[in-house]
């Protein structure tokens, strides 16, 4: 009966050793800092079609984790693979796997600033350059006569609608979204104000453009 009582009691004790342990080691997964340890903040880019490996070849290629094993072991725990959002995150320093993972699973993307600027003779069109889409996608949207007549343009002034400015947009803007966008931020600039102005003028919207 003793020997009986001894031998629970062992395996009470031990049992009671490797949870302690195995929920410490558990938390250290979760909880301790294992992305960019001392290291400056990063803009990470999960480009479209990535897949987990090659999001576990950048982080590691690029020195921005500490210890790949326990980060890999998170995120098939948590089933990142099957859900992964392409875009540019902002990786903070001393960030833990969870974060991490939490950022990608989740699509928490950062915003990214395109600069419309206007030329002596023309608008530049390179507002893509830092987004997922190309320029000559977008480019052969803005000539699609449907899109631009539906908002009252034509070929010859559609460029007007790009008002110099810095914005911030998300990296998978698609060119549909960026157009609209666009034609937002035309319609915020030409407010009330400004076309009661024009009008005292004997000036309209296009007229104005083209003298700028």
């Amino acid at each position: 009966m003793k020997k009986n009582i001894k031998i629970l009691t062992i395996f009470i004790v031990s049992f009671s050793v490797l949870l302690t342990t195995s929920s410490l080691y558990v938390y250290q997964i979760f909880r301790n800092p294992n992305i960019l340890i001392n290291q400056p903040i990063v803009k990470f880019t999960i480009p479209y079609e990535s897949n987990f490996k090659d999001i576990q070849f950048d982080v590691n290629k690029n020195k921005y984790i500490s210890n790949l094993l326990s980060f890999s072991f998170l995120s098939k725990l948590l089933s990142l693979e099957q859900k992964i959002t392409p875009g540019i995150y902002k990786l903070e320093t001393n960030m833990n796997n969870w974060d991490i993972i939490k950022l990608f699973k989740n699509g928490i993307q950062n915003l990214i600033k395109i600069k419309i600027y206007k030329k002596k003779k023309f608008f530049s069109l390179k507002i893509t350059k830092n987004i997922g889409i190309s320029s000559l996608k977008f480019i052969y949207h803005l000539n699609n006569k449907k899109i631009y007549k539906q908002y009252g343009f034509n070929i010859k002034n559609i460029k007007y609608i790009f008002i110099p400015n810095v914005y911030k947009i998300y990296w998978t803007i698609n060119e549909k979204e960026l157009f609209n966008f666009i034609y937002k931020q035309y319609n915020k600039f030409w407010n009330k104000k400004r076309i009661f102005k024009l009008n005292q003028l004997s000036l309209n919207l296009l007229e104005i453009s083209i003298k700028k």
